[in-house]
């Protein structure tokens, strides 16, 4: 890198590589400040998955000599190696537990408030958050594939004619069965996923990835998979009947319970 030059940009998505200074200064910017930057290693927690946007703008203040590893190449050599595999998750879990303590937590999945902090880390790392634009094909082609989160933005689903039946933001979700292995929503009931309001930041599961990541959880997976049964269920409670599942006006539905007293029915919960 000539001086001057930049390696990556501070809250901006690139290839996720990570930099080791083999030579030269570099200097970081962040919030109106510049510092000498003093690390060998920079974009280590980028390419572990455990930040999704670069933290800071670093630039070369000499000439730089860096050799770079893409996260693709990172991942799938440390898929052929388990044992150092543990080692590196160790390292970003303790990096992800401090920040949510901090921070209060991070936009997640339903199941991952049930499942292992762990499970959170190996989706942002085979799966990671990134920010789409509209105008983009990517997005549309993962969305019929995959399970969808989204972190930052506003997204619709439409039916066939275009409709919005359903507006999405921080936190939603959507084709979540997929996890399941059911088809997703543009075949069974014709809707789909779409962005017309700008950049959304999206997470994207595929089956496979999904597969993949909660393998490694055998004996938290009937707990992972009842969360996204009860999900999906709740999301059809609030869609059909404008009340969600643990509500006592879904007990009272049934002509059976439909007497019974507030207090009784949250006893019966309990």
């Amino acid at each position: 890198y000539l001086p001057g030059q930049t390696l990556f940009i501070q809250a901006k998505q690139d290839k996720g590589q990570m930099f080791l200074v083999r030579g030269g200064a570099l200097f970081v910017e962040k919030d109106g400040r510049r510092m000498h930057e003093t690390n060998t290693c920079i974009g280590d927690l980028v390419i572990l998955g455990a930040e999704h946007q670069r933290p800071c703008t670093v630039r070369a203040q000499t000439f730089v000599f860096t050799l770079e590893i893409p996260k693709a190449v990172f991942v799938q050599a440390i898929d052929k190696h388990p044992d150092s595999r543990r080692a590196l998750e160790n390292y970003a879990l303790q990096t992800i537990t401090g920040r949510n303590n901090d921070q209060g937590g991070g936009v997640q999945w339903p199941m991952q408030q049930a499942a292992p902090q762990r499970l959170s880390y190996l989706l942002n790392l085979y799966a990671g958050v990134k920010l789409y634009d509209p105008a983009e094909s990517d997005w549309k082609r993962l969305a019929v594939e995959s399970a969808v989160l989204v972190v930052q933005g506003t997204a619709h689903v439409v039916n066939d004619e275009g409709e919005v039946v359903e507006v999405l933001g921080i936190g939603d979700t959507f084709n979540e069965q997929i996890l399941l292995g059911i088809p997703g929503g543009h075949v069974v009931s014709g809707l789909r996923f779409h962005m017309r309001e700008g950049p959304c930041e999206l997470q994207f599961v595929s089956l496979s990835v999904w597969e993949k990541v909660v393998s490694d959880f055998p004996q938290e997976q009937d707990m992972i998979f009842r969360s996204i049964r009860h999900t999906l269920a709740n999301k059809a409670a609030i869609k059909n009947h404008g009340t969600a599942m643990s509500s006592a006006e879904m007990v009272r539905m049934s002509p059976l319970l439909h007497y019974l007293s507030q207090e009784t029915i949250q006893d019966g919960y309990v």
